[in-house]
């Protein structure tokens, strides 16, 4: 039963546990419903953070697969996940999540992976996709919001190196424009962060490019508006990028474009929500 988790383990036999539940063949619902569900693994793994006996990569390792199962666990505060500071230093561990969340550039399938269950491979592609989409944290991004240009470069650098040795550019890339999207500001005002604008024109990207535009839609959430407001919203947000892009369109031209874009998109909302706006004043109430 699961009245061991709330038990005290030494962390040898916890890492043990969770990789031997990985391996079992208990059905997933009784896995993730019974024997590991959520509170239980919240238990397992505030031992494993307290105790710090494992390293941040071993603890990263254990948590993946369970990501789907701790997302709420994460959402409240309850826990801080070891394993977007693993991603954050160490690009193989990145390189290793990509096959396992998109396919290969030749649509081959996917090699290493053919004694496991359509289940099981389903599930670590849930799980995957989880963490690479819920990862927010870029390499070399200090406390402070500033960025190490260096470290940011070296991570991409070796990053995109693993992917394409295994056949996932793509795939990479597109993680990467979606990563980049979450870039804190600079100092003069505008948007992205100097090692991100420099990092963009020197990728020279349209994959990369469409995926930080992208990124950028979905980080912005859910819209609340008045009834009768029309395109207010957007038009505030079209005019914010296109004074950020006539900040940055002279020295990084790509990232000017970006932000140009991003101002057209908004536009071209604003006005669309206008005449929806009109069309319900036109209508008997």
């Amino acid at each position: 039963g699961s009245g061991i988790l709330k038990t005290t383990l030494p962390s040898s036999l916890l890492k043990r546990l969770l990789q031997e539940l990985l391996e079992s063949n208990i059905e997933e619902e009784k896995r993730m419903g019974d024997v590991m569900d959520e509170y239980h693994l919240e238990h397992v793994f505030k031992q494993l953070y307290e105790r710090q006996e494992l390293s941040i990569e071993e603890i990263a390792r254990l948590e993946w697969p369970y990501a789907r199962v701790l997302r709420q666990t994460v959402r409240r505060g309850a826990i801080q996940l070891s394993l977007y500071k693993a991603l954050q230093k160490d690009p193989s561990f990145f390189a290793q999540l990509i096959p396992l969340s998109w396919k290969r550039d030749d649509h081959a399938p996917e090699k290493g992976l053919e004694h496991l269950s359509e289940e099981q491979r389903s599930s670590m592609a849930e799980n995957a996709w989880e963490v690479l989409h819920s990862w927010s944290t870029l390499p070399g991004l200090k406390d402070d919001g500033t960025i190490d240009e260096k470290e940011l470069n070296e991570w991409v650098d070796k990053a995109r190196s693993l992917c394409e040795e295994n056949q996932h550019t793509r795939g990479c890339d597109m993680q990467i424009g979606q990563l980049l999207s979450f870039s804190p500001g600079d100092s003069d005002g505008a948007w992205p962060h100097v090692a991100v604008r420099n990092l963009i024109e020197r990728l020279n990207s349209p994959l990369i490019d469409d995926h930080i535009r992208s990124g950028i839609f979905n980080n912005r959430g859910v819209i609340t508006r008045s009834i009768d407001s029309g395109g207010v919203q957007e038009r505030e947000l079209s005019g914010k990028y296109r004074k950020m892009a006539d900040v940055v369109k002279v020295k990084w031209p790509r990232t000017g474009a970006i932000l140009n874009q991003m101002a057209d998109w908004y536009e071209s909302q604003a006005k669309s929500e206008d005449i929806d706006s009109d069309l319900q004043d036109l209508r008997w109430s």
